[in-house]
């Protein structure tokens, strides 16, 4: 009978801004399970709230009830004091549960999305997020990297053009403006390109830009205007034809 014999947290360096966090359980018969919380941002957080319900985890049986697990995670997380970060708590059972589950497929021989019980997609669309690839965030970089990703095959490209710095003797809007038309200008009109506006531009500087990001057939704008905010969200909807997008 299968059961969990380790459990582990892998610190995955993508870039110089970005570390992944994945959850990885395995069985006494080597199969595995994967869960990620790579927005909890801290690997040392992680550590010590996987620390804190580990022995909940260890010798779970392959074939055991997810749901009483998941209480008793939380219920033993909830008394942990030493973890303040709730969303943190929250994000590390998350990828806990999701490796256990991913866990039990495997061991039905199954890929989670059939253990589920969801409906096989022949394609899935994707977008490449090309924001943190840039060092040095210039114009060239975006466009280099935009256009590496469209020569891989990826019609859909995200950056968020307006985290800065600005240029030399620019602001952050035309900045981003700037970043923006370079990627255009180097895979043209037909992919599309999404952009994260990460809360930056204050409404004044938004409602200047939006013209000129419909011109290039921004296809959603995302974080542009509180998500919370019905009245922003309102404005907004009023002020571009963009799809509007947000976390």
């Amino acid at each position: 009978m299968s059961y969990v014999r380790s459990v582990r947290l892998h610190r995955i360096g993508v870039s110089r801004r970005t570390t992944w966090l994945v959850v990885e359980v395995t069985t006494n018969d080597g199969i595995t399970g994967l869960g990620e919380c790579s927005d909890t941002h801290d690997p040392d957080i992680a550590a010590t709230i996987i620390e804190s319900v580990i022995e909940i985890i260890g010798g779970y049986r392959a074939g055991g009830d997810l749901d009483e697990l998941d209480a008793r995670l939380a219920e033993r997380s909830a008394t942990h004091g030493s973890i303040e970060d709730p969303f943190s708590r929250l994000l590390v059972l998350g990828a806990v549960m999701t490796a256990m589950a991913d866990m039990v497929a495997r061991t039905h021989q199954l890929p989670l999305w059939a253990w589920l019980g969801a409906v096989e997609r022949p394609v899935i669309p994707l977008y490449a997020n090309i924001n943190r690839a840039p060092p040095n965030r210039t114009p060239d970089e975006f466009a280099r990297f935009a256009s590496a990703a469209v020569e891989a095959g990826i019609e859909r490209i995200q950056l968020a053009p307006f985290d800065g710095p600005p240029l030399p003797g620019a602001t952050l809007l035309d900045t981003g403006l700037e970043h923006l038309a370079a990627v255009r200008n180097a895979i043209g009109s037909v992919p599309t390109v999404y952009i994260d506006v990460h809360h930056r531009l204050d409404r004044s500087a938004l409602e200047q830009g939006l013209r000129t990001m419909e011109e290039f057939g921004v296809g959603w704008i995302e974080d542009a205007v509180d998500v919370k905010s019905p009245a922003e969200l309102e404005w907004l909807a009023r002020a571009t034809t963009i799809p509007i997008a947000g976390g």
